[in-house]
Parts: C-alpha cells; structure tokens; sequence
C-alpha cells in the first residue's frame, strides 16, 4: 500500500513558471537538398545594431522527413527601403548569389528575388552551434539555417 504523501502527490500536476515563446526554428542534418523560394523581408534588428538585413525563406522539397521545413538565409544589405525592397553594394554576398543563381545577362542596376519564385534551387543547410557573441548554443536551441544558395536546379 502507498503511503499518504505518495497518494498526496500522485494526481498532483505540474504547472511551469515560463513559457517559451516565438517561432520554433527547425533543425536539420547538414546537408544539399532542393528547395523553393517563400519569400523574404528587410528587417532591421537590434541584435544586429540596427542593422539592416535581408531574410530570404525557403520550403525544403524532396528532403525526406524534413521536406516542407522552412528554413532562412540572412545577408547583409545597405539599407533598408520598406519591408521588401532594399539597396546593396555592388559587390555584395547577395547580389553576388543572385548573379551566381539567376545568371543575369548583363550588369544589372536593379534586383529582384521574386525571380527566384520560379525556380527549384539547391541549397545547403548549417547548424547555428554559435551564438552572436560566438559562445556555444546549448544543444536544445540549436536550429538550421540556409548557409549557402548553390544554384538554380530548374530553369
């Protein structure tokens, strides 16, 4: 027979004193896998210092369980115009994947990552194990992100 303090304590229910709130990034193993463009947003971040960047998301096709995770690649613009549009520098990261990705036929003045809706792109995941202060993320908090746009696989 159990005792008093056990029979107390079976029926009792915990109740947390936090809750965690915000989007649940989603991890997956590092590795190549086809995707497709979501769309994107300018932002501009305090933990950045108010740093203007562009998140471009993309939804994982044909990547086994993890197909249709969506998953974001950051890069760093000059400015910040509204919440779509935007300036880069004319050797930039992002103007230099759009380049590599879309193959414009010439120097271009003006962007557009809705062109990148029409195409199946391959991609390569990372594991954020850093924080921006370059301590470890505690194996729970970890999360993917886009490290790389390799290419177009579709034209």
């Amino acid at each position: 027979m159990r005792s008093a303090s056990a029979r107390a304590t079976s029926n009792v229910v915990q109740f947390a004193d936090g809750i965690v709130e915000g989007a649940d990034w989603p991890l997956v193993p590092d590795a190549e896998y086809l995707a497709v463009y979501q769309g994107h947003d300018c932002i501009e971040m305090a933990s950045f210092r108010g740093a203007p960047k562009v998140f471009i998301r993309f939804k994982l096709a044909e990547a086994g369980p993890h197909t249709g995770k969506t998953l974001f690649r950051a890069y760093r613009v000059r400015r910040r115009i509204d919440s779509k549009r935007f300036a880069v520098g004319p050797r930039s990261e992002l103007l230099a994947m759009i380049c590599r990705v879309m193959d414009p036929p010439t120097r271009q003045r003006q962007i557009s990552l809705r062109d990148l809706k029409r195409h199946l792109v391959r991609v390569r995941t990372r594991t954020v194990i850093k924080d921006g202060r370059q301590r470890d993320v505690p194996a729970a908090m970890r999360y993917s992100v886009i490290d790389e746009i390799l290419g177009k696989e579709t034209t």
